[in-house]
């Protein structure tokens, strides 16, 4: 009997050592793996949605002897997405408008347990928790954020592509009508850098008519021309404080 139970015991141990000698045991799944079981995920920065997974500007056309445009738009960060497929450096996405495409996975963050954030002043923003000497450059007010871990006195939020920082608790800002403004503000920056301001007095118009109490209508306005507030007729507007021209 004794016999046999040392036998028993030598099976398991060498189970229990083939199992700790197994490649996948203890390894923590990566984001794309993550993706069975994350129902959306979150755009942390602007980037091209592209109709095939590659870089390349242009493509065959898949019924004509000719290229075509690779480019499908423009996804912004705080944009919602679902993942359909990955091949590891790509994912295609769709929108939670429907429309589909391909995009590159080091853009995305999982997002069913992250909580959206703005900050309504310019914060002092730090590399490591509770360090003790803060980033020269304030986080902007007006930035979208993503909570990533939080107590009392300081949180951990996503502020781009890779890129998290510490803030105090105190200055976060979970209003969702700010939330609001601070994604158009994140559209209203990109246009400003890419494609010219002139869009963003309709921006502004929007966000007046529908959220005027909010804290961030002058970060905003900072987006508008100066000559598009004067014709707009928001120079005396007190809502709305002009920047220098």
């Amino acid at each position: 009997m004794k016999r046999g139970l040392c036998v028993g015991l030598a099976i398991a141990g060498l189970a229990l050592v083939a199992c700790e000698n197994s490649p996948n045991h203890s390894e923590k799944p990566t984001a794309l793996q993550a993706a069975k079981t994350t129902t959306h995920w979150y755009i942390t920065e602007a980037t091209t949605l592209r109709v095939e997974p590659i870089l390349e500007e242009r493509i065959a056309h898949p019924h004509e002897a000719r290229d075509t445009s690779n480019w499908k738009g423009v996804m912004f960060r705080g944009d919602r997405v679902t993942i359909l497929r990955d091949n590891g450096a790509w994912v295609e996405i769709q929108k939670e408008s429907g429309a589909t495409g391909w995009l590159e996975s080091e853009y995305l963050l999982a997002g069913d347990e992250v909580m959206q954030a703005t900050v309504v002043e310019n914060v002092e923003s730090y590399v490591k928790r509770a360090s003790a000497q803060p980033e020269e450059k304030k986080l902007d007010r007006g930035t979208l954020l993503f909570v990533l871990s939080q107590d009392d006195t300081w949180t951990e939020v996503n502020v781009g592509k890779g890129l998290t920082r510490w803030i105090e608790t105190s200055n976060l800002v979970t209003d969702e009508k700010e939330i609001a403004v601070s994604k158009s503000i994140v559209h209203a920056k990109w246009h400003t850098k890419h494609e010219g301001a002139g869009y963003n007095g309709r921006r502004l118009e929007k966000v007046l008519d529908k959220y005027p109490e909010s804290a961030l209508v002058n970060r905003l306005a900072e987006e508008v021309p100066f000559q598009n507030l004067r014709d707009m007729g928001y120079k005396d507007d007190p809502a709305v404080k002009a920047p220098t021209p």
